[in-house]
């Protein structure tokens, strides 16, 4: 709900500018269970809320491509034992792949009803499991998923570089026309510097 109201006045920021790319990654949070009632989102919130955010960026920036991120899977031991580490022994276990996973399918819906060639999703599942996790065990996805999380929640730098990558991929296959290797740059390269004039 929170990124409803925000949104926009990101979006506001860069109005004069030649937008690209906007991503919208949502629903790690939102997708925990009704036990946390501060983060958890109703399926059917997220879905209206989500579909809000992309109509709000196509109407804000016409020929940007908006990327929606999938909620990735979580490592839910760790994540508990992080918060039970800091102190939190109020803490009941509130992530589990299985409702992650209905958020996760849900963004795939919302980019279809746009039917709209700028609008694509990102698969996180895909791109940490290197397949959609669908045919692993829960004690094989952990696996997978290991040394890719900080907490079992949040990414570490090897989850960001497959991400990053993933959508370098997206781009480069869907949107050549801005892919890295096209765009001009804004600065030259460090070898086309004369230090003697600066």
């Amino acid at each position: 709900d929170w990124s409803k109201i925000i949104f926009p006045r990101i979006l506001q920021e860069f109005e004069d500018r030649n937008v690209l790319i906007i991503t919208i990654f949502l629903g790690a949070n939102d997708s925990c269970t009704e036990d946390n009632v501060i983060q958890h989102v109703p399926l059917s919130r997220y879905i209206t809320n989500t579909t809000e955010l992309v109509s709000t960026a196509i109407s804000s920036f016409p020929d940007a491509k908006v990327f929606v991120i999938t909620p990735p899977p979580v490592i839910g031991q760790d994540w508990t034992d992080y918060l039970l580490k800091l102190g939190n022994t109020d803490y009941k276990p509130d992530r589990f792949n299985p409702v992650i996973r209905e958020y996760h399918n849900a963004c795939f819906q919302i980019v279809k009803q746009f039917n709209n060639p700028n609008v694509v999703t990102v698969d996180s599942w895909t791109t940490l499991f290197g397949t959609n996790g669908e045919e692993l065990s829960e004690e094989e996805k952990i696996s997978k998923l290991q040394g890719h999380f900080v907490d079992g929640l949040h990414f570490a730098k090897t989850a960001n570089e497959k991400l990053a990558n993933e959508i370098l991929r997206i781009v480069r296959e869907k949107f050549t026309e801005i892919s890295p290797e096209k765009l001009e740059r804004i600065w030259p390269d460090w070898d086309k510097v004369n230090v003697k004039t600066l």
